[in-house]
């Protein structure tokens, strides 16, 4: 027998005041009260008006990311920021080749469209794309002279050459990345970090963080409050909700694709089937589960282990678990629309933007301690469970009461389309602006963020 899972009153109030106080930062955070009404204008009378631009800021990226450009885009057309991306490299613009899902591929979706940008060293490689021609990001971001630099991420050429220009400039920084404590680390590698980690965020205006793990990161380097500004890592929920939307009336097409064929629970596994992504571990639950309950795993990607998953369901005669291979970002919808439930077991996951995706899709979600983004949007018996990483006997607990009660699973996933409708581009707007107004003290209160 599957049981629900329970937590006590006083547990869930602890997991509850935490969130309020996170999600607060988004709504009210440095943001005055007339510029909160400005706020709640609808995007469609935006787009109507001629956005003045007040302030001038550089964003400095490795590469083209499928998941950072609608946050481009939307900045671009919906505040008052004048944004160029500096781009180390062309790469994820252009057909690559991935080693986390083992194939080569090329995003559907524009990722250079709706916002300014400058590749410093096109045609590179994504491992280093600067090759240390640090010559030209200077000049170009000279000539731009940001009132603000929001850097993403720290630890390539790139991002140093555009440290070593603020500073030298005097030009406030914005630090991002999704980087967590919780993370497992070798302890030589935390004590080389931590001198440099506790540099760049003294030196940092700002600190913008994804979630709340991300933000006790910064603390843990020494952030203090007044440099903490919430920007959630988000996806661009309004595209995935459309898909939904199209795609729902034809969910047995899209189970038909991937070659299910009766209307058994689907449990949902995106991701690359790589060993921090812990497939095998999900497979084992899966097994426990199937040998009770009629179900299907559905595992959403490719990777290094799609044959020793394969070969261990022949050798142990696990059946209904189908692998799609890489699906892009036009395609991964239908598996969502597809699923029942969705599962990231990983034992090393930053954030997790998986599960945004899958919850737009009002899917409940059952994720490993080890995610990054549990704290903020698995809410416990609300809309999915965690379990400990790599505890595949409460994994499997977690999936069978899912599986075993489709009453639940419509109530879990009732919760995850709100909690997600919370959690979009224009939080990360808001949070943004509100880091890049308290780092240059300009007036800025005649036009805002929609």
């Amino acid at each position: 027998m599957w049981r629900a899972v329970t937590t006590s009153a006083g547990g869930r109030r602890g997991i509850d005041d935490r969130r309020r106080d996170f999600r607060r930062d988004f709504l009210v955070g440095p943001v005055s009260a007339g510029e909160g009404r400005k706020l709640t204008q609808g995007r469609a009378n935006r787009t109507e008006q001629s956005i003045h631009k007040t302030y001038r800021v550089a964003a400095i990226v490795t590469h083209p990311v499928q998941y950072y450009s609608p946050l481009f885009q939307y900045i671009e057309q919906y505040t008052d920021i004048d944004l160029t991306v500096y781009y180390g490299t062309d790469a994820g613009s252009r057909e690559f080749y991935d080693s986390g899902f083992a194939t080569h591929l090329k995003w559907d979706v524009p990722l250079l469209h709706g916002y300014k940008h400058l590749v410093v060293s096109p045609g590179s490689a994504i491992t280093d794309p600067i090759r240390g021609r640090s010559v030209p990001l200077a000049a170009s971001l000279r000539r731009f002279n940001p009132d603000a630099i929001w850097i993403q991420g720290y630890s390539r050429a790139l991002h140093w050459a555009a440290f070593l220009w603020a500073g030298a400039s005097r030009t406030p920084i914005l630090l991002r990345g999704d980087s967590n404590i919780v993370a497992r680390r070798k302890r030589w590698r935390l004590m080389l970090k931590y001198p440099m980690l506790r540099t760049l965020v003294a030196m940092s205006r700002g600190c913008l963080y994804v979630g709340t793990r991300n933000r006790e990161y910064y603390q843990h380097y020494g952030a203090r409050e007044e440099q903490l500004f919430p920007v959630p890592f988000v996806v661009d929920n309004d595209f995935f909700s459309r898909a939904d939307a199209g795609l729902r009336s034809r969910r047995d097409e899209a189970r038909s694709r991937f070659g299910i064929q009766d209307d058994a629970p689907v449990i949902v596994a995106a991701g690359k089937l790589s060993p921090a992504k812990a497939p095998l571990d999900l497979l084992d639950a899966f097994a426990r589960i199937r040998s009770s309950l009629p179900c299907h795993l559905l595992y959403a990607g490719d990777g290094p282990l799609r044959s020793t998953i394969e070969t261990t369901c022949k050798i142990r005669g696990i059946p209904n678990v189908h692998i799609t291979g890489f699906l892009n970002q036009s395609e991964i919808p239908q598996a969502y629309v597809a699923g029942d439930l969705q599962v990231l077991p990983s034992s090393i996951e930053p954030w997790g933007l998986v599960v945004n995706e899958g919850m737009n899709f009002g899917l409940p979600v059952v994720v490993s301690e080890a995610v990054g983004c549990a704290p903020d949007l698995v809410l416990h018996d609300v809309n999915g469970y965690t379990f400990k990483t790599g505890d595949v006997t409460v994994l499997a607990d977690r999936l069978g009461t899912l599986v075993a009660n489709p009453g639940k699973r419509a109530e879990l996933g009732r919760a995850s389309r709100g909690i997600i409708a919370g959690w979009g581009l224009r939080e990360a707007a808001v949070g943004l602006r509100a880091a890049v107004v308290a780092s240059t003290r300009h007036a800025g209160t005649e036009t805002d963020v929609a």
